[in-house]
């Protein structure tokens, strides 16, 4: 391995270790193995506790997944340890995929008889890192790997249904022309997860903020085939996200810009969805500072019915510069002839997202 220094922030230094591309046959052909003794031991030992066990009940389930939390820390590493060779080699990496990864890989997807979790959630996530980090090389392989993110984002699973429906926006960005055909397809999947019962619980709410994201990725690249408008107001009647820190940041920060520049992808043609905006980047502000505080997630809607939350996440949810392009926006709003109309927006909201809006500038 070889390290490149650097400091992206003029204070800490930094050191990105690099797998030279000579060396990723080897490696891959060595996680492979890892993969495949771990999948021989888990089989074992769920025989075993089968065998055991004539009538299973919560205590042996869960006795079971402390003896396999293991192998799955494993899998995890494994899969990590690929997925990084794919973002600093990118395309790169292609060939030994194919060479050595391929053979195993395209199993994990399709034969879910012989696969058990966490391996097809482990061959979704190494599609997600192909089609993000090695386009359009990797394109070649959409035809086994859509059909495998649409069958996992129903999976009871979260998270193969989270990696599944992660990758779905993936592929929107990617490649809008392979995805176009199976748009509506993708839409009734998505919509399905965020409207699932218990959809923003703590077990679920990850799935559900990625598969929201994914549906905004569509509008945004396959526009000419779903319903923008369909998509986007019910988007804004979710935000904010409060269960998965990097997707929330990512879409408050669009929120942001779409308010900023009038985007009517976000607004409407008409700016009728000024108002839902608005209260979704009031809901923003109010978790992202009770994230903050450390206090987790905070309600959404004003405060009125707060929803279950990720207490351990005390990410930012918004980030410093769009905190300041919101304030920035604000200004110029109050000052301009739109004034008027945005105060009397603000002034019919609840108190809690009244206060959000006053604390970055628009009172």
């Amino acid at each position: 391995m070889s390290a490149e220094a650097s400091s992206p922030t003029g204070d800490q230094p930094h050191t990105t270790i690099v797998v030279p591309e000579a060396k990723l046959s080897t490696l891959f052909e060595h996680m492979q193995e890892v993969l495949e003794s771990v999948r021989q031991r888990r089989e074992a030992t769920v025989e075993e506790v089968v065998k055991r066990t004539t009538d299973a009940d919560d205590e042996d389930v869960e006795r079971l997944k402390d003896l396999l939390e293991p192998e799955t820390s494993l899998v995890t590493h494994c899969v990590d340890i690929i997925g990084y060779c794919i973002k600093m080699q990118r395309a790169r990496t292609m060939p030994y995929i194919g060479e050595v990864l391929g053979p195993y890989l395209m199993p994990l997807l399709t034969n879910k008889d012989s696969f058990m979790e966490p391996f097809r959630a482990a061959g979704i996530c190494l599609c997600d890192d192909l089609i993000e980090y090695a386009s359009p090389e990797s394109h070649i392989l959409l035809d086994t790997m859509l059909p495998a993110l649409l069958d996992g984002a129903s999976d009871a699973d979260d998270l193969l249904r989270q990696s599944s429906v992660y990758g779905l926006g993936v592929c929107a960005v990617r490649a809008p022309d392979r995805v176009a055909p199976l748009a509506g397809k993708m839409v009734e999947s998505l919509t399905a997860i965020i409207f699932a019962p218990g959809a923003r619980s703590y077990e679920s709410g990850s799935a559900t903020d990625n598969a929201v994201s994914a549906l905004i990725k569509l509008a945004r690249h396959v526009s000419a085939a779903v319903d923008c408008d369909a998509i986007m107001g019910g988007v804004l009647a979710y935000l904010p996200f409060k269960h998965d820190g990097i997707e929330a940041r990512l879409v408050h920060g669009w929120l942001v810009e779409a308010i900023a520049t009038g985007d009517p992808l976000w607004l409407g043609a008409d700016m009728s969805r000024m108002p839902a905006a608005l209260r979704a980047v009031a809901d923003a502000i109010i978790a992202h500072n009770a994230n903050v505080a450390g206090g987790g997630g905070g309600g959404g809607g004003g405060g009125d019915d707060e929803e279950e939350h990720d207490d351990d996440d005390d990410e930012a949810l918004l980030s410093e510069a769009h905190i300041a392009q919101l304030q920035a926006t604000f200004a110029a709003a109050k000052a301009s002839p739109m004034g008027a109309t945005i105060m009397g927006i603000v002034r019919a909201m609840k108190p809690k997202q009244q206060a959000a809006l006053a604390e970055y500038g628009l009172a």
